[in-house]
């Protein structure tokens, strides 16, 4: 499969200068696209460490992938610092390669991780699984592939050795082969997303569907850019062989890190929705909707606001009195007085509620009066006339959801 390249040196034996500006733009790609990747995994700790939630495979493949893309981005660093020399240049690019490869499917299988949970036929799972181990299997061949195209691997950057590399159709056909999984993985990662976003259009969160969206518009953005690097594939020559080739390493670098972004994207998005549950439960599990008015209740640290739609279930045989009374055996803390209304047995009894001060929430339906305990030995009406079928909601202050 190999053959001795021709048309390797220029005839009188110098290299072609390389321009200093094309440097400096891959430098400046390369430090700051890292520096956000490097970000949005900081942002996914501090969301799985504020919500306490598992640390799961999909983490672990992030963290490898910025990792690997550490490593890369010191050989671009050195490859821009000897941009002047091209010999060297081309040296640092070489072994930059093969951890951009490996830090882009580490990150692309962390996406497919992240979604395959999700997915409810077993037909797209089975697909997403297999097109996980395919993209691995593939890049991971790949890459000796780089590393051992030329005999010795030095003559890669070294003119004038005599060498045996493969011809530049056998490189091209590799190349294009790579590009083509990374391509059709990228693609398919996009209709996926959609996929979910349909799955869950009626119960799903309105923000984690608009998170969603950007995750499928992250991939069909990658994929474009593959499409680019392989156009340029087709246009590099035998006489840029010994030149480093910026537009090429900076594609491969927006690649790399576009995919951590995009990784890191649905962590991001529930930080900022601020619910606190499981990605699957906040697809699966609406909170329920409220209305505009609200009360802050300054004694007691919490607010006050009504809600057409109760979580508790209203066909389950309960009476609003042994609601009140298991929510009491449940909860400890913070006290609130519950007055039952007219209608019902034992109107103008006090119930004596508490709710731990961490608890995101507590719904009380049908009453007439809510009195809270402000510590001091009396109480004060917070809100009357709860009508039934309404729900009040009382919920720290700054956990307002």
């Amino acid at each position: 499969m190999s053959d001795t390249m021709s048309d390797t040196v220029p005839e009188d034996g110098n290299v072609a200068a390389t321009a200093p500006d094309q440097g400096k733009i891959l430098l400046a790609v390369s430090i700051l696209t890292n520096v956000v990747a490097l970000w949005t995994c900081i942002m996914r700790v501090f969301v799985n460490r504020a919500d306490k939630r598992e640390t799961h495979w999909a983490d672990r493949f992030v963290g490898l992938a910025m990792a690997l893309g550490s490593v890369s981005n010191m050989f671009i660093l050195i490859e821009t610092v000897n941009w002047d020399k091209p010999q060297a240049a081309l040296e640092a690019d070489f072994f930059a390669q093969p951890w951009l490869m490996l830090g882009a499917t580490a990150a692309k299988a962390a996406i497919c991780l992240s979604l395959v949970p999700l997915l409810q036929p077993d037909i797209w799972r089975r697909v997403l699984e297999i097109q996980i181990l395919v993209v691995c299997v593939v890049n991971c061949a790949f890459i000796p592939a780089i590393l051992f195209q030329c005999q010795p691997m030095s003559s890669f950057w070294t003119p004038g050795m005599d060498d045996q590399c493969w011809a530049l159709h056998t490189r091209h056909t590799l190349e294009y082969v790579q590009g083509i999984v990374d391509l059709f993985s990228q693609l398919y990662m996009a209709f996926i997303t959609l996929i979910v976003v349909h799955q869950y259009q009626a119960t799903a969160r309105r923000g984690l569907k608009i998170g969603f969206c950007f995750l499928s518009v992250a991939n069909l953005t990658i994929a474009v850019l593959v499409m680019v690097k392989m156009y340029y594939i087709s246009l590099t020559t035998n006489a840029d062989r010994y030149l480093p080739q910026a537009i090429g390493t900076i594609l491969t670098v927006l690649v790399q890190n576009f995919l951590i972004m995009a990784a890191n994207i649905l962590p991001i998005t529930m930080f900022f929705l601020k619910d606190g549950r499981p990605l699957i439960q906040m697809l699966t599990e609406p909170l329920p909707s409220t209305r505009r008015s609200r009360q802050n209740c300054p004694e007691s640290g919490y607010f006050v606001h009504f809600d057409t739609a109760s979580m508790m279930s209203k066909g389950d045989g309960m009476s609003t009195f042994s609601r009140v009374s298991s929510l009491r055996r449940r909860s400890s803390g913070t006290p609130f007085y519950i007055q039952t209304p007219a209608s019902q047995p034992g109107a103008g009894r006090k119930q004596h509620v508490e709710i731990d001060s961490q608890q995101s929430h507590i719904e009380l339906d049908g009453f007439e009066h809510v009195e809270l305990d402000t510590g001091s030995g009396t109480t004060r009406t917070v809100i009357c006339k709860v009508m039934p079928g309404e729900t009040l909601l009382l919920s720290p202050q700054g956990r307002d959801r």
